[in-house]
């Protein structure tokens, strides 16, 4: 039987002479093995045609004796190259680049046509082009005021530390299969517990959907509750993640203002919202994402009054609220104001918490409270999206709040997120007077700093940036409604000593700018 032309060589005329120079670099101070070296050398060559169709590769013997390698090395390369396809072995004759593999190798995509044929397309859905146009940076080493950073306390780590060696014991009963997608039953009702207890809410271990985090759970919100087209209302400013989150899914922003005391509900007619939706806003939306405990990034609470009228309206409307309440713990427990979800009677109120900010970003793990009837589409969204938060962490949270920690955590780091906010104001009053006020709103991880009117926030973090400190302009979280110039400094994560040499750095950068 003739031998297949897809790996037969071809006549010995038309053998390229190229393999017989080639030589492989290979690093003997690599961690990879040599062997694996070998063989990602030879794919490589392969594909970008420096072995050509019907190239004959050097005997084993003699590359072995180039290389200064084993000859079996060699050998089991050049097989398991033969068994991935790259090269076929011709009887007496040794090892060639099959004609086939180089013939259709990759090339730029405005060259991979014939004469006369169109470009190949390389489309991708309208979701792929918006989510083409983000750029998630990696993290950094914390740089004050960057945002998204933790303060980790040496106490915390080393609780954490044991409480993973007991979960790991022998004698624990930790579940290494597949979890339940929803989240492990002892978490949920443990955060069912602490959330009835400290910020009011209502509902029962079977209502909450553990998740990688606030954004998971406003992603899957996005998928479960909105078509494309679908208006969404957000409040202006806001965080710019959900703002991300909800174009991909292609709904409608409609940005509200923000006044003083949070999304501006004035002029919400409830009659009219049964009727026929509120028009003066392009209608009534599937969904209201807002942030009453502490609005991001301006600080201000939602107080009762306005929080009544937001859900009245929401029930009359048929509109979903999404309730991230991202940082309240770390408000004095004094000034803290019952959840939306905890008001709500008509099951309109999705609200996301984190335990990312609360214990160490690192952990990524959040949680949903639903209304009774969207578990389930919920739970079947995050199946599908990565199946489960990991058991292990789930296992070492239960038993970190089980255990009284999480309670005595969030009251240390109450403490140490207000005197790290009070330092800042202090160092910004005593080196940046003038330039810089901090009007603070609640405490947290961040303050938002007035600019002279004059200034622009964008500018002007430019040149803190330059000068190797970070800072948020809030001009970069408005959509619609013009707003002073400010920016928004992070203080979680940042120590006082840092936060001095930083506001130093601030005092010589913004010198000698006309206030």
């Amino acid at each position: 039987m003739p031998p297949d032309s897809a790996t037969s060589p071809p006549s010995a005329r038309a053998r390229p002479a190229g393999a017989a120079l080639w030589i492989a670099a290979l690093d003997r101070g690599a961690p990879l093995p040599l062997s694996r070296q070998l063989a990602a050398a030879l794919r490589a060559a392969i594909a970008e045609g420096q072995l050509g169709a019907g190239a004959r590769l050097p005997s084993t013997r003699a590359l072995a004796a180039e290389l200064g390698l084993a000859r079996s090395t060699v050998v089991a390369v050049f097989e398991q190259l033969a068994a991935e396809g790259y090269i076929a072995a011709q009887p007496g004759s040794g090892y060639f680049v099959p004609a086939n593999l180089t013939e259709v190798r990759a090339v730029p995509p405005r060259e991979a046509t014939l004469p006369g044929m169109r470009p190949v397309s390389r489309s991708i859905s309208r979701v792929g082009r918006l989510l083409g146009e983000l750029n998630p940076q990696p993290r950094t080493p914390p740089r004050p005021f960057e945002l998204g950073h933790a303060d980790i306390d040496a106490r915390l780590v080393a609780t954490w530390k044991r409480l993973a060696s007991q979960t790991l014991s022998g004698r624990s009963r930790l579940d290494w299969g597949y979890g339940d997608p929803q989240g492990e039953p002892a978490l949920r009702q443990a955060i069912a517990d602490y959330l009835a207890a400290a910020r009011g809410v209502r509902c029962r271990p079977e209502q909450i959907l553990l998740t990688s985090g606030t954004q998971q759970g406003l992603s899957l919100a996005a998928r479960v509750l909105l078509d494309p087209g679908d208006a969404a209302w957000v409040e202006d400013p806001c965080y710019r993640a959900a703002i991300d989150i909800l174009r991909a899914a292609e709904a409608r922003i409609v940005p509200v203002a923000v006044d003083d005391q949070g999304l501006n509900t004035g002029g919400l007619d409830i009659g009219a919202a049964a009727q026929q939706g509120d028009m003066s806003r392009g209608g009534t939306p599937r969904l209201v994402y807002t942030t009453p405990s502490r609005q991001y990034p301006l600080g201000m609470a939602m107080p009762l009054a306005r929080r009544m009228a937001l859900l009245a309206w929401a029930a009359a409307a048929g509109a979903w609220i999404i309730e991230d309440d991202y940082e309240s713990e770390f408000q004095q427990p004094a000034r803290m104001l019952p959840s939306l979800q905890g008001l709500d009677r008509a099951g309109r109120v999705i609200y996301l918490g984190t335990f990312s900010k609360l214990v160490f970003p690192a952990l990524r793990l959040g949680y949903a409270v639903l209304p009774e009837d969207l578990v389930r589409p919920f739970t079947a969204a995050r199946h599908l999206a990565d199946r489960q938060s990991s058991s292990l962490l789930q296992a070492i949270m239960t038993e970190f709040m089980l255990g009284g920690h999480f309670a005595r955590h969030l009251k240390l780091m109450r403490a140490i997120y207000a005197e790290r906010q009070a330092f800042l104001i202090a160092e910004a009053e005593r080196r940046l007077g003038g330039w810089l006020t901090i009007r603070p709103q609640g405490c947290g991880m961040y303050v938002t700093a007035s600019l002279p009117s004059r200034w622009s926030d964008r500018g002007v973090a430019e040149d803190l940036a330059a000068a190797g400190v970070g800072a948020l302009p809030l001009s970069a979280l408005t959509l619609e409604t013009p707003r002073p110039p400010a920016l928004v400094l992070g203080t979680a994560g940042h120590s006082e000593a840092a936060i001095a040499r930083a506001v130093e750095r601030m005092a010589a950068a913004l010198a000698g700018k006309p206030v």
